[in-house]
């Protein structure tokens, strides 16, 4: 009887267990799938917006990709020619800046009426091996001798143009190049700007790069052509809340920027439907110039990073350091002040004598601590050059650091060694 009872109990925990561990299954099974299908959904929205972009772009994608003659830049100096409207225009200064900064030798010329140019060749070798015209306009109206000169130039001498053509609102709403298939339409609100994968320029521009959201203005130039020679290069919409400009063609997607790959007349060009405000046009820009000149003109992907320890050779004049301050700055380089204000107001009170008792001096606690200043939100990295305990934190940190003054003010705060990063570099 008692063997019965036992069984029976068994059976039922035997039940309840299993219950339980169907239970259990089934709603793990269900968190599994849940997941799964979170996940999937996801993917499947993330591939459909891609999906969409392939779509969009497929028109062009589809066509035949021609391939433009190869670029000598051996027949041509490393220089840009650069015609202006005037010498103190907006988008002359911004090229000009690019080209500068970028450390391109260029010569400006403000372009005239007729189109006059400035001699192109020297000693049988060509002076530029890139013309930029911030008006596109003025190189597409140039008198027919002058015009010709230039382009022979460009073809004998494997040279490219760049072109730029800002809308205003006495411009027409759609405009014919002369001598080039490509119509220009004018004054458009576009968004949703992509960069074309397939062009063969991008450098430092990554693709597809999207830039959702209107474009900013309403004075943006787009170009249609009939030419396998043309690609676009950036593609966008126009905006929807605007009325669709009655002279522009109905098409899903519209070029701001093309690369003619020379097909047409053996000269190369890349032409941009608006200024260098918008960020996508001057990477385009950089990148055009480095495409077209043979990487002649080109900028490396390498990327340094300089952080400013103070503004000591910089600053306003009086304030500068000169010979005599570095040469009494080496004289006591073993003692342990650092306040160049101080020694200038004659209140320097820590001497080498003072040295003997360190615990005394604020600087000991450079041995433990980092100091960093936070000026106006500016921030430098303050450091005093300490004799052999500076040489050896040098030293176990990996750093270099080429600076002369040890800055104070009154919003320091104290930062551990350990916060800082390793393998800096830092200059003055």
């Amino acid at each position: 009887m008692n063997l019965i009872v036992k069984l029976r109990r068994s059976f039922r925990a035997l039940v309840i267990l299993l219950a339980t561990f169907c239970l259990a299954s089934i709603v793990i099974s269900a968190c599994y799938l849940y997941t799964g299908y979170k996940q999937e959904m996801a993917f499947m929205e993330t591939a459909g917006e891609a999906e969409c972009e392939d779509l969009r772009l497929l028109a062009y994608r589809s066509v035949e990709l021609k391939t433009a003659k190869p670029i000598d830049p051996s027949k041509t100096d490393p220089t840009v020619l650069l015609f202006v409207e005037s010498q103190y225009s907006q988008l002359g200064q911004d090229i000009i800046a690019i080209l500068e900064s970028s450390r391109f030798q260029y010569h400006m010329v403000i372009a005239p009426a007729k189109g006059d140019i400035p001699p192109l060749t020297e000693n049988g070798r060509g002076k530029y091996t890139i013309v930029i015209y911030e008006n596109i306009l003025k190189y597409v109206s140039m008198d027919s001798w002058n015009r010709e000169l230039l382009e022979k130039y460009c073809v004998e001498y494997s040279v490219s143009i760049i072109g730029f053509h800002k809308a205003n609102e006495n411009s027409s709403p759609s405009t014919k190049l002369k001598g080039l298939p490509l119509h220009l339409y004018n004054n458009v609100a576009l968004k949703d700007c992509v960069v074309n994968s397939q062009s063969p320029l991008l450098h430092i521009t990554k693709a597809p790069t999207i830039e959702k959201g209107p474009l900013p203005g309403e004075d943006w130039t787009v170009f249609q052509f009939n030419h396998s020679t043309y690609q676009p290069v950036l593609l966008t919409e126009l905006q929807t809340s605007r009325p669709h400009p009655s002279a522009l063609p109905k098409a899903a997607l519209y070029a701001t920027v093309i690369q003619d790959l020379g097909l047409h007349d053996g000269i190369q060009r890349v032409l941009f439907g608006n200024n260098l405000t918008f960020w996508l046009h001057k990477l385009i820009f950089i990148d055009a110039i480095s495409f077209l000149s043979g990487k002649k003109l080109t900028l490396s992907l390498d990327r340094y990073i300089l952080v400013d320890t103070d503004d000591i050779f910089v600053g306003k004049e009086g304030t500068r350091m000169n010979i005599n301050d570095v040469k009494v700055r080496q004289e006591l380089g073993d003692t342990m002040h650092a306040n160049g204000y101080l020694k200038r107001d004659k209140q320097m009170t820590q001497t080498p004598d003072t040295v003997k008792s360190p615990q005394t001096i604020l600087w000991r606690l450079f041995e433990t601590y980092f100091i960093v200043c936070s000026v106006q939100g500016y921030r430098e990295i303050c450091l005093q050059q300490l004799s052999k305990m500076y040489a050896t934190w040098t030293e176990l940190n990996s750093m270099t650091i080429i600076s002369s003054q040890f800055s104070t003010c009154g919003n320091c705060h104290i930062q551990r060694l350990a916060e800082v990063p390793k393998h800096a570099t830092l200059h003055s």
